[in-house]
């Protein structure tokens, strides 16, 4: 996983709109953001104590329909509940 790659996915992912390579690099060495799976299917979240927020998410055209951001997702949450997060959010803006 590296900033460029996520950067790569998350602008083909949002039409050309994705976040910045800086914002990943910022990101990678947060202690209270997580991160989960690949350059071509992830998910950020920011650890709130017994809450986690979900950042943004975001799948490759390339392997979109091949099951992959529900495996991520599954092993995100699973990640989540060993370290005592009880609740999972997600604001979505209408922008």
């Amino acid at each position: 996983m590296t900033p460029d790659g996520l950067a790569r996915t998350h602008a083909a992912a949002f039409g050309g709109k994705g976040w910045p390579v800086a914002d990943f690099e910022r990101y990678l060495g947060e202690p209270s953001i997580l991160i989960h799976g690949d350059d071509r299917c992830f998910a950020v979240f920011r650890l709130l104590g017994p809450e986690a927020e979900i950042l943004t998410l975001a799948t490759s055209p390339s392997v979109q329909r091949e099951g992959q951001a529900t495996a991520m997702l599954s092993g995100a949450l699973a990640i989540l509940a060993a370290h005592n997060v009880q609740t999972v959010f997600l604001d979505v803006a209408d922008d």
